[in-house]
């Protein structure tokens, strides 16, 4: 063989081997390339993995499988609720750093007096969705004068017909009208409980309106329009106007906020008294009237209020009047028993914030040093715990110092 066919025998060897290893080299490369972006994506992928191990919502359930109704509850916004009444009245601020308590409107505490219809509807959640919180609905009935009658067969047909003939009148906006007729029939069925029971409670929730809000509904004896005049201060309305009230009173009804910005021209709503208090032993239940004192027979229902009476039947029976110069807002006291003393302002004091002395009239003329007042023990309304006094919840009493006025408004204690 020559030469020259040695030398392209040994060309064509090499080339085929350079390619081979040019293909290895590269796919070496290749995988290289490929197992270093595999190794980084790793730690994302576990991070994904880990996530509902590392949630809320699965160390609540304490369960390594589905987290099941109450993990999508958790992981779900909060129950929210709604809820449809009238608005709540402003504040009132007066002197002598006290602090009253509006005449109550749509609250969860209210007197036995009130009267409203609350329809409740609730949408269950779906299990599925976390944007569909479960919902509670409240709707209020808007305006007391229009509440339901009470359900028939409670009430003598008597009365049941007088409160029907009243909600005719309500429906026509009749409301003095309405209260005079639910007076008279309250008159007519003091013997019967529950009859009383139901009137004294419909009679309360329409005065909410025609003696306690800001309107003043035409025809009403109780309540009249007025127009500040330059110079005007509230107290000096009261006593121009011989309203028998105290000026706080305008401020409760009004929703004023500050007494002092009273301006020129401004629409007030006034009530006039003088008001009276009939307390039954019995009950434990202070009924409100507003009219004459010496007319006692064309008195006006206005509301009732739970009481706590004397010890050992102490409290004594008869006629009383608001003695002149007793009203005092947090007055201090000595125990007669005891002689232990409270300051003014005390907390502690056991006679409240108000003070309200009787004085017999007639027959009762024997007893002195009563009065209504308020406490700091309110298990004690409902039952015979005090020296012989009335006692009242503390906003009770701070309506009546309001309502009451010295030397003019009775007090009947009867059995």
């Amino acid at each position: 063989m020559t030469m020259g066919g040695r030398r392209r025998r040994r060309r064509n060897w090499k080339r085929p081997a350079i390619f081979a290893l040019a293909v290895v080299c590269a796919s070496s490369l290749a995988w290289a390339v490929f197992r270093d972006r595999s190794g980084a994506e790793a730690p994302e992928l576990a991070a994904v993995g880990e996530a509902p191990i590392q949630s809320p919502a699965y160390l609540a359930t304490n369960n390594t499988g589905d987290a099941g109704p109450r993990t999508r509850e958790l992981l779900a916004d909060p129950p929210t609720q709604t809820r449809e009444r009238r608005p709540e009245p402003e504040p009132v601020l007066i002197s002598q750093a006290t602090t009253p308590t509006i005449f109550p409107q749509a609250s969860d505490t209210q007197p036995a007096t009130r009267t409203e219809t609350r329809t409740e509807t609730r949408s269950e959640p779906r299990p599925e969705t976390r944007t569909e919180p479960s919902r509670e609905t409240r709707t209020e009935t808007p305006s007391r004068e229009t509440a339901p009658m009470v359900s028939r067969g409670t009430v003598s047909n008597e009365t049941q017909r007088e409160l029907e003939r009243a909600e005719r009148l309500v429906r026509e906006n009749r409301l003095v009208e309405a209260r005079g007729v639910l007076t008279e029939a309250l008159r007519r069925a003091d013997a019967r409980p529950a009859d009383g029971a139901k009137l004294r409670e419909r009679l309360g929730s329409l005065n909410d309106e025609l003696v306690f809000s800001p309107r003043v509904h035409p025809g009403d004896p109780v309540t009249m329009n007025y127009s500040v005049r330059s110079g005007d201060v509230l107290s000096r309305i009261v006593r121009r106007e011989s309203l028998a009230v105290d000026w706080r009173l305008i401020t409760r009804v009004n929703r004023i906020d500050s007494p002092q910005r009273i301006r020129a021209g401004q629409s007030l709503k006034l009530v006039r008294g003088p008001f009276h208090a009939v307390v039954h032993k019995g009950d434990y239940r202070l009924d409100l009237w507003w009219g004459d004192p010496d007319r006692p027979q064309s008195w006006l229902f206005i509301r009732s209020f739970d009481v706590g009476l004397g010890e050992e039947n102490s409290t004594p029976v008869g006629e009383f009047r608001v003695m002149s110069g007793s009203k005092v807002i947090n007055p201090g006291w000595t125990n007669p028993r005891t002689f232990e003393s409270y300051k003014p302002n005390d907390p502690e004091n056991p006679i409240g914030r108000y003070w309200i002395g009787i004085e017999g009239i007639g027959d009762a003329s024997v007893h002195t040093s009563y009065g209504l007042h308020g406490t700091i023990e309110p298990d004690s309304i409902g039952r015979s715990m005090s020296m012989g006094c009335v006692r009242m919840h503390d906003d009770d009493i701070e309506l009546m110092y309001e309502l009451l006025s010295e030397g003019r408004s009775r007090v009947r204690i009867v059995p």
